[in-house]
């Protein structure tokens, strides 16, 4: 018994070592370079991001004038740009939101998304779990590396916090299914929603937690 349980702590041991190291690399990939091209040579649609975010700041309207995207992505770096503006201030970067250049908010809006992908990697892994450590660490480490999600993640697009939360919302679909209680059902629809909220594709999303309920 004592060395059953000496070898699960072990396991346990070396199973968080390497999540850290899949998490670290996730990481460090999607950090890298994660600067390249900004302000003159950013990706084609940032702009109508980070950019229609800045707007909202400057003008202290909530309305995005744009409906291309849900407002979500917009709303989630208009936040980071009340963040960044207050900071370049307390810096000494400039004194009032005229001085504040557009170029200036790209980076930590990048930083946000790189930040989604890795926890998307995260959630893969608990979501692995179901099927054993070994599963997790497999498809967490696939999806570390996966050239696609690494690209976008270095990018203020959609893209990336859709696939956090469609991902999301699969973990709480296992989760509601596997307690089968009101409260995780609820939990699972509202990422569902917060999918949708991101880019209107991701209302198929939906269909996860209702097929857990039918299950």
């Amino acid at each position: 018994m004592v060395e059953r349980e000496w070898r699960e702590a072990s396991d346990l041991r070396t199973s968080r070592l390497a999540l850290a190291i899949v998490l670290i690399s996730a990481a460090f990939l999607r950090l890298w370079a994660i600067h390249r091209g900004i302000p003159y040579a950013v990706q084609v649609d940032e702009p109508e991001i980070v950019e229609r975010a800045l707007n909202m700041m400057r003008s202290g309207s909530l309305h995005p004038h744009f409906f291309d995207y849900p407002g979500l992505s917009l709303y989630l770096q208009l936040v980071v740009s009340i963040v960044r503006f207050v900071s370049g201030a307390i810096a000494g970067e400039w004194y009032s939101l005229a001085q504040a250049t557009g170029g200036s908010f790209y980076l930590w809006g990048r930083i946000v998304t790189a930040l989604f992908g890795v926890a998307t990697v995260l959630l893969v892994y608990q979501i692995g779990m179901r099927w054993g450590a070994r599963h997790a660490l497999l498809a967490s480490g696939l999806m570390a590396v996966l050239p696609l999600h690494v690209r976008y993640s270095h990018y203020v697009l959609t893209d990336t916090p859709l696939t956090f939360f469609v991902t999301l919302t699969f973990l709480l679909s296992l989760v509601a299914h596997e307690r089968g209680t009101l409260g995780s059902f609820v939990n699972a629809g509202a990422a569902a929603g917060l999918a949708a909220a991101t880019k209107y594709n991701g209302g198929i999303a939906l269909i996860m937690p209702l097929l857990a309920c039918w299950i």
